[in-house]
């Protein structure tokens, strides 16, 4: 598992040497371990923003917001 991990965030880390974000890491450790997610903390709260439009702004305004709250964010500013 660990092996893994470290396959991963060097993909990861390959990618955004070139500017490029994708879900290639998280989708290739899915499909190698379908239980992947059981090894990740996840907080109590998520905000996710959907929909067909708007939703590069929406997000933004969403992280910018709870960051001026002093809250914790994840947030993919490119998009």
């Amino acid at each position: 598992m660990k092996l893994q991990l470290i396959i991963f965030k060097f993909i990861s880390y390959i990618l955004k040497l070139f500017n490029r974000g994708s879900n290639l890491p998280g989708a290739l450790a899915l499909k190698l371990n379908k239980n992947i997610t059981k090894y990740f903390k996840m907080p109590d709260i998520v905000v996710a923003v959907t929909g067909r439009a708007g939703k590069g702004s929406t997000s933004l305004i969403v992280a910018d917001t709870l960051r001026s709250n002093n809250k914790k964010v994840v947030h993919n500013k490119f998009g």
